[in-house]
């Protein structure tokens, strides 16, 4: 197998054909020749003469080596709509280095020679795609060292036509060009072309493979990446697919037709900042998203308070009147660091919810709504009357504190889903029968996909969960349940989001079979429902990017040409404000950020950018009033919050404090407005205050440093020495070189008049290491050395440290050298030093003010 798309560009020289003339290959009497133009010193032979010698010498049982024929699989069927394919093979004689390509038919047509060098052409790769995440992009080894061929337009349609009551075969050897009547090797293949043509584009998206160092949100690709997605309607007779939608400035994805092709259904993000938002409208050439084509899955009235719909995997009804929807969900979702599997996703609670476009209103399918369940992926039948989804027990998202780190990772969420039959009854629904065949095998089923003619149900199995599964393997089973089979068409690697064509003879989907950024592909599905080897549609992108969620429209290549919004405009000028806030223009920014505002108000970020270049302005009662406009539209969004409390800071700290206070209270875990609310604190001098917001950031996150560092500070300055030192040591376990740690417990053993002799030396041993790790360069660190040291009798080292930290006071305080000053008196009296009236003062190693 191949893991890219070759061309080679064939330089056709068959007499005539220079002078204008058109072979007529589909009726003609005679073979076809044709050279690639690189056979040299053939004294103006033609094609004809200058393979007719090779072919009537050919002895393919004396070749000593096979040609391994990739792609084409054998046993392939095309459409008879499809433009030609790639061949692909690999040679395993060392001496070939020229191909002669021998297309014969079982009927009496006559063949097809081509002669060629069969060289690869260069990767077609988007440098926009490209990045440290996803740099695995080049051919393999093995891809490398395959040869390919093209067959040129007239060729492909004369073998189509003639390969459709009986087979064509591809022969192909390979002969040394110094001597082209000697074969050195061979292989052959067969493909049949079928009568039924596909006879409808597919919408498909087009995406880069960016994943972000993140986790637990649904972000498959880096934040930036989102303007290089596109959308495509590809019309398989065409050699490229047009691009319909791009530089969206939110991300877009799972997206569905009524049968009739009139109806689209798109999930978007936006332009609400709104992650529930849904496009619904009429499809037509030119289609431009407005306000009043979106409807929004949060405003269904049985969901919670606290809890924000996505709304998965919606499919709008086969009349375009309904859809429906996962909502209520959890997910589990985590990111990966593999570009090819990026990301796991699926939901573990959800209900099925019906939205009506006539009445709209939203309701709970009854039967496929309790919530012990998850309930989701709901495919329709064609004449609209059942459904049938995937359904599993309910439960949390995470089960596992600890999490995986790659697709299939035993620590993923364990959910296996049954695909379960629902009556639609106009949306009052009825009992939910499981799908035979479909359900209580073990495994976990999904993405249910009824065929137009009502005959046939193909759907996802896989060892856990769903959706870009590395295991997941196409079935098919009687609509009403039966026998499943595993389809012929699954290639090693992830094999789903598949649709039918509107004709029920071909299905599309997407797979990683052959390179990890996925491909489309086509399998043949007869009456019986017998499938036929994949076949890949090319050029259906850059090779380093990938193609999923491919539909068939039911319709023209060009019944949509082009989707558009408003709010990329909006977006567009969002960003170049951005770029001129990174040079310093703040006039021109905001000039740029208010109208982009004045297109789309409804862009959270927009106005919370708005915020930020004013209070690059100093406007900060202005920058409020943008922060508070983002806080509208996206409320729940921490960064938002605290660039509003750092508006309040410059104005207020009493404002500050209380605005942080009132928004933990209904957000308790976002710990960064609690290190804010801990730096207002500190300005007010309010060391209780900051001791309680600490011991809360600590009870959600035990192991972050700095509010441990500065509770076992505060615990000092009362006077709490052992439970200040227990701190310092936790804080030590999770860093041993935090030199505010290691300086503070050196200091309290030194100082303690009841310390043992060991843990006087422990006190020297903290701060030498804090010392060293300083390089002998903190005042505050060589002073506690001087009194470590003294605490020891080692007087003489007790001076030399003091006399350093004293030359090293520039610019520190006065209390400071003071100290210094009455420890070396001390010191050269021979007498410790045990008096606590100072602390050290903050080292801020590891350890920055919240």
């Amino acid at each position: 197998m191949h893991s890219f798309i070759l061309r080679v560009l064939l330089i056709i020289s068959v007499p005539g054909l220079l002078c204008g003339a058109q072979p007529d290959l589909l009726s003609r009497e005679t073979p076809y020749y044709l050279t690639d133009g690189v056979i040299k010193d053939t004294a103006g032979k033609s094609p004809e003469d200058i393979i007719t010698p090779i072919v009537s010498s050919l002895t393919p049982d004396d070749a000593t080596a096979a040609v391994r024929i990739d792609y084409p699989f054998a046993g392939s069927v095309f459409p008879p709509d499809i433009v030609a394919p790639t061949f692909l093979w690999h040679d395993t004689h060392e001496e070939a280095d020229i191909w002669l390509v021998h297309v014969s038919f079982d009927s009496s047509e006559q063949p097809i020679y081509v002669l060629t060098s069969a060289e690869q052409s260069e990767q077609q790769i988007d440098q926009r795609a490209v990045s440290s995440q996803n740099k695995d992009h080049t051919r393999s080894e093995y891809d490398k060292t395959a040869r390919a061929w093209i067959p040129d337009r007239e060729s492909w349609e004369a073998i189509k036509k003639h390969s459709v009551n009986h087979p064509a075969t591809v022969r192909i050897y390979g002969l040394n060009s110094a001597n082209m009547t000697h074969v050195l090797s061979s292989g052959q293949m067969k493909l049949r072309t079928s009568p039924d043509p596909v006879d409808a584009p597919i919408f498909y998206r087009d995406v880069p493979l960016m994943p972000p160092e993140s986790a637990d949100i649904i972000q498959p690709l880096a934040e930036d990446a989102l303007e290089i997605i596109t959308w495509r309607l590809r019309d398989i007779s065409e050699e490229t697919a047009p691009v319909v939608l791009e530089n969206m400035p939110t991300c877009a994805n799972c997206h569905s037709f009524s049968d009739d092709g009139t109806v689209l259904g798109m999930d978007l993000d936006g332009p609400q900042g709104d992650k529930g938002a849904y496009v619904l409208m009429e499809t037509e050439p030119t289609m431009v998203i407005e306000d009043d084509d979106i409807i929004t899955w949060n405003s269904y009235a049985g969901k919670s308070k606290d809890h924000m719909n996505f709304g998965l995997f919606s499919q709008v009804s086969p009349d375009g009147r309904y859809v429906i929807s996962t909502l209520n969900e959890s997910v589990f979702v985590v990111n990966y660091k593999d570009f090819a599997f990026g990301q796991a996703f699926y939901p573990t609670r959800g209900i099925l919810v019906v939205y009506d476009r006539e009445t709209g209103e939203m309701n709970a399918l009854p039967g496929a709504s309790s919530t012990k369940y998850v309930q989701t992926n709901a495919a329709w039948s064609p004449d609209g009357t059942y459904l049938i989804f995937s359904r599993a027990p309910a439960k949390d998202k995470f089960e596992r504190e600890e999490r995986p780190v790659f697709s299939g990772d035993e620590r993923e969420t364990q959910i296996q889903y049954d695909l379960y039959r629902i009556p639609f009854n106009g949306g009052k629904g009825g009992k939910a029968v499981p799908v035979k065949g479909a359900s209580k095998n073990g495994m976990s089923n999904s993405f249910p996909k009824i065929s137009p003619d009502g005959k046939w149900l193909v759907f996802v199995q896989s060892k856990n969960g769903q959706l870009m599964r590395p295991d997941s393997r196409l079935y098919i089973v009687p609509a009403k349940g039966g026998e499943a089979r595993e389809m012929d068409c699954n290639l090693d690697t992830m094999n789903s989001w598949h649709s039918w064509s509107p004709n029920s003879r071909w299905m599309v989907f997407s797979s990683k079979g052959l390179r990890p950024f996925t491909q489309m592909f086509l399998t043949h599905i007869d009456d019986q429902g017998m499938d036929t080897p994949p076949i890949l549609i090319p050029n259906s992108t850059a090779d380093n990017r990938a193609v999923n969620i491919p539909e068939f429209l039911n319709g023209s290549g060009d019944s949509i040409k082009t989707i558009s919004s408003p709010t990329q405009r909006a977006y567009q000028l969002f960003k170049d404000s951005m770029s001129l806030g990174r040079q310093a223009r703040l006039d021109e920014a905001l000039e740029k950020i208010n109208e982009s505002i004045s297109i789309n108000p409804y862009y959270s970020q927009a106005h919370h950018y708005k915020g930020k270049i004013l209070m690059a302005k100093k406007r900060y009662q202005e920058a409020q009033t943008a922060f508070e406009k983002a806080l509208e539209i996206k409320p729940n969004y921490q960064d938002f919050h605290y660039d509003m409390g750092l508006a309040l800071e410059a104005q207020s700290l009493d404002e500050a404090a209380a605005y942080y206070r009132k928004i933990l209270l209904e957000y308790p875990h976002f710990l960064q407005l609690r290190r804010c609310l801990i730096r207002v604190y500190l300005s007010q001098k309010n060391q209780t205050a900051c001791m309680q917001e600490c011991r809360k950031i600590l009870e959600l996150e035990p192991d972050d440093i700095p509010p441990r560092l500065f509770l076992g500070t505060f615990l000092f300055r009362q006077n709490q020495y052992q439970q200040g030192i227990t701190e310092f040591e936790k804080v030590l376990k999770l860093d041993p070189e935090n030199v505010h740690a290691l300086i503070y417990v050196s200091w309290a053993l030194a100082t303690d008049k009841e310390s043992s002799p060991s843990q006087k030396s422990d006190s020297v041993a903290l701060a030498v290491r804090a010392a060293d790790l300083s390089e002998y360069k903190n005042a505050e660190v060589l002073n506690v050395l001087a009194i470590a040291y003294a605490s020891t009798d080692k007087f003489d080292k007790a001076i030399t440290h003091a006399a350093q930290a004293r030359k090293l006071t520039s610019g520190n305080s006065v209390d400071l050298k003071n100290s210094i000053d009455q420890q070396l008196a001390c010191f050269h009296s021979g007498q410790v030093w045990t008096n606590r009236e100072r602390l050290p003062g903050m080292i801020y190693s590891s350890f920055k003010t919240p």
